[in-house]
């Protein structure tokens, strides 16, 4: 069996999930995969494989590298259907903003600066402007004519994904709602932290890469 082993939210369990899967389907030898569902995402809920005898591969690790992904988007995107919102205005710059845990843990440096948005809406010219985040009080926010979303999860990860110009975060929660999603244009903050240069979506023109 293909034992996938959970570690952090929503972000990394997708990551998790799809290299269990693409490992299950690719080499039907290890057997069928076990995997507890996501919610929100119900074809997570397959049967996978069948039961073999034998040693497990246990799916251990965070995987947040973009050529273990990079080939199998269409498969990808069938797996992870997921429930959507109607698009997002054309003109309307959409941003995600971490804080939460990066503001209380060991990654402050992680937050991306409120002048990097200063920047961006100054190249995009946006008729609008529209933060998601995990932090709807913090205090930063107030400087900008802006929206502010936050409501559960899959709220706010369809609402990400609704986007037509979209801005993620350092951040593997808004990375699948981009990547998963129909914005025309996703701006990437450049901070130089090598495990998000490593999901660099080298091979899609409507990627973005903004130095911050």
């Amino acid at each position: 069996m293909v034992i996938v082993k959970y570690k952090g939210r929503l972000g990394n369990n997708l990551f998790q999930y799809a290299h269990g899967r693409i490992m299950a389907e690719e080499d039907p030898g290890l057997g069928m995969l076990m995997a507890r569902p996501i919610p929100g995402f119900p074809k997570t809920r397959e049967s996978v494989g069948n039961f073999r005898g034998g040693s497990d591969t246990i799916v251990d690790g965070f995987f947040q590298e973009y050529g273990l992904f990079s080939q199998h988007k269409k498969k990808i995107e069938k797996w992870f259907k997921f429930s959507q919102l109607p698009p997002q205005p054309e003109d309307k710059l959409i941003i995600h903003v971490r804080l939460d845990d990066y503001l209380t843990g060991d990654h402050k440096d992680w937050i991306v600066p409120m002048d990097f948005y200063h920047r961006l809406i100054e190249i995009d010219k946006p008729t609008s402007v529209c933060f998601v985040t995990d932090e709807p009080n913090y205090p930063a926010l107030r400087q900008f004519d802006a929206e502010i979303v936050s409501e559960d999860t899959l709220h706010d990860f369809a609402f990400l994904a609704s986007a037509k110009r979209l801005c993620i975060a350092n951040s593997t929660f808004s990375w699948w709602a981009g990547w998963l999603g129909n914005a025309e244009r996703i701006y990437y903050p450049d901070m130089k932290i090598d495990y998000f240069n490593n999901l660099w979506v080298h091979n899609e023109n409507r990627y973005v890469r903004i130095n911050v």
